[in-house]
């Protein structure tokens, strides 16, 4: 009985698969986001995306089937679709198949691909430097913010994307204080070929996380018009990192990124420690858990960046009961500064 519903499940994920892998839709499960000013709509893609070859289809499925079957427990779906990737991944090696969009399509026209046309597309692969393997990347919905507002990725100068890659498969969903394990990084489209910028990695080594936190999975994009240049940062940190899991991002370990849209480059930075963090160090002394317990401390202090010629800077609002008087207020952070400088204060909110 057991064996025979493992079967099933696989005959109904393996007609799930069929129609991914035959019908008009590409592999993925994810969208990407954001708009930061007005911009006339990318024109549609023009070209027709090629059917994925018949024999891959051949190749996967009896591997497919056979991995599930000698699962006990049966394989969560998480750990299912990673396999699923491996499995076209390794197929497509063999068959030398195309079955995934190129993330990167920098130097496209002396290799053409009708495969190449989308601006975002809902699965895409890179190289790993060096070797001959490949990395499957897919879009996180809603990646990509302007304030506190998702968008569909559409900005004065193209459109953007975050794109995730688990480093391995999981066979569980991963639990408080896990070793970040999931790749990040940032798909630009121009209008006429796309970018794979890293986020928490570096470039000529995707198989390490530098970051110690996980994300970035989302992005606020804040443009500094005297520079031509963009602020990217996470929305909706913690400004401390909780005893109980020191892989949750937050201000204690501010980083930001820099894309040059001309020069086609993305600069990862890590922030100098502002007098908030110290601040929220306090939360427990001033009890203010119990002052804002409805919601907690975190829903009633908020910050926001901003840039200008280079300078960063930083706005620190809430509520008296969550964050001090004399912390709250702007702060500026030149390109070759190590402090943050307070330039206005603030008001309590209510």
């Amino acid at each position: 009985m057991k064996q025979s519903k493992i079967n099933i499940f696989a005959l109904q994920f393996l007609a799930w698969f069929a129609t991914i892998i035959f019908g008009a839709v590409p592999l993925g499960s994810f969208a990407g986001a954001q708009t930061l000013a007005p911009a006339p709509a990318l024109a549609p893609p023009s070209t027709t995306i090629r059917p994925y070859p018949p024999d891959l289809a051949t190749c996967v499925f009896p591997k497919l089937t056979a991995w599930m079957s000698s699962q006990h427990p049966q394989a969560p779906y998480p750990a299912v679709i990673a396999k699923k990737d491996e499995l076209i991944a390794e197929c497509s090696k063999q068959l030398h198949a195309d079955i995934a969009e190129r993330c990167d399509t920098q130097g496209a026209e002396s290799t053409p691909d009708q495969r190449s046309s989308v601006d975002i597309p809902a699965t895409c692969q890179s190289t790993v430097p060096g070797s001959d393997a490949v990395i499957i990347w897919h879009p996180v919905n809603d990646s990509i913010f302007e304030k506190e507002r998702p968008t569909d990725g559409r900005f004065a100068d193209g459109r953007l994307a975050v794109y995730q890659a688990l480093l391995k498969p999981r066979v569980e969903q991963q639990r408080q204080g896990d070793p970040p394990d999931t790749l990040y990084a940032l798909l630009y489209y121009d209008g006429s070929q796309r970018t794979l910028f890293p986020l928490n990695y570096a470039a000529e080594d995707p198989q390490h996380i530098q970051l110690p936190s996980r994300g970035p999975a989302q992005l606020v994009v804040t443009l500094d018009r005297h520079r031509h240049t963009y602020l990217l940062y996470a929305p909706s940190l913690s400004f401390i990192t909780p005893s109980w899991d020191s892989t949750q991002a937050s201000l204690e370990h501010f980083y930001v990124w820099w894309l040059d849209p001309q020069k086609k480059t993305v600069g990862r930075v890590l922030l100098p420690e502002g007098p908030w963090v110290g601040d929220a160090k306090l939360d427990k002394i001033l009890a203010r858990d119990v002052r804002n317990f409805s919601c907690g401390t975190g829903c009633y202090r908020n910050y926001e960046a901003e840039a200008d010629s280079g300078n960063i800077f930083v706005t620190i609002s809430g509520r008296a009961s969550a964050v001090s008087k004399k912390i709250l207020g702007t702060y500026k952070l030149g390109p070759d500064d190590t402090k943050w400088s307070k330039i206005r204060d603030g008001k309590p909110s209510e």
